[in-house]
Formats: structure tokens, sequence, C-alpha cells
């Protein structure tokens, strides 16, 4: 398995993923603009033997703060730290770019999620009611303050 930043041949396959890990969120995301974006950045993870995407993560960047956006994970590949690594090199990547704080939303049904973000760090900052349009859900909202080691612990 290997982590790299997305290229424009992977949209089609990041958008794929997105619909299986995200069925019933509406409007998708629009990853073709997301891949024009110029404050987005994208990994992807890719398999080495066959070369198909398995999980992405990405995140805007703007000032000083950087927003992770999302992160998805193929069904037959999770609890295999993936995500980890995919969550390291969205860490990694926001320090090198200078940022100094990152947030995200997360929903509050999405434990392993949470306990994924808690053990690179980040805290619990508060909640957003009925964030979700698809089924109302709350979002929970997370954040780190970023140094130069904070993804080395994880």
């Amino acid at each position: 398995m290997i982590i790299r930043k997305m290229e424009e041949k992977d949209i089609e396959e990041v958008s794929s993923i997105d619909r299986i890990c995200f069925p019933n969120v509406k409007p998708p995301i629009n990853y073709r603009a997301e891949f024009e974006n110029k404050i987005a950045t994208y990994f992807v993870a890719e398999e080495t033997d066959s070369s198909s995407l398995v999980a992405f993560g990405g995140y805007w960047r703007f000032y000083d703060e950087a927003d992770i956006i999302t992160i998805a994970t193929l069904p037959d590949y999770r609890r295999q730290h993936i995500a980890s690594s995919i969550l390291r090199h969205l860490l990694d990547n926001s320090i090198a770019s200078g940022a100094t704080y990152i947030t995200l939303e997360v929903r509050a049904s999405n434990i392993p999620a949470q306990k994924l973000y808690e053990k690179f760090g980040f805290q619990v900052d508060g909640i957003r009611k009925k964030y979700y349009i698809d089924n109302q859900e709350d979002a929970v909202l997370m954040s780190i303050k970023l140094e130069q080691n904070d993804t080395n612990n994880a």
C-alpha cells in the first residue's frame, strides 16, 4: 500500500469510493472541482499490486489553518490502519505548508473516526446541531494545534 497525492486520473475512482462510503450524503462532493481547488490537498491509498485505490482523504488550507474535508476507506480495507496513514499524511502536509491549527467535523455516531482523531491528539470543541443534511445528525467539532512533532507519536 502506498499513500500519494491525488492525481487527475484518480477522480473517478475517488468519487466511486465516496459513493460507497457515504451513500446517503447529498449532494456528493465534486472531486474534479476539489482537484482544481487551489486550497485543497487530497491523498489516496493505492494497492501496490493492483494499483486500485482503497481510501482517500483531503483538507483545505487557508491562512494558518487547515480543515479536514473527508477521509474514506472502502469497507473491505477498514481496520488496517489505512485511515491512520491518510490522516498522518494530511497532518504532515498541513504542517509543511505552514498550518498551525487543523479542524474537522465528524458525525456524532461515527465513534471509530472520533477515536482515530483522538489518537492523533484532536480534542472536542463542540457540537454543530443537525449539521448533516441527509439525516439531521449532529457533527462533533474537533481540532488540534499543530506542532512540528505532533504526528510522530500517533
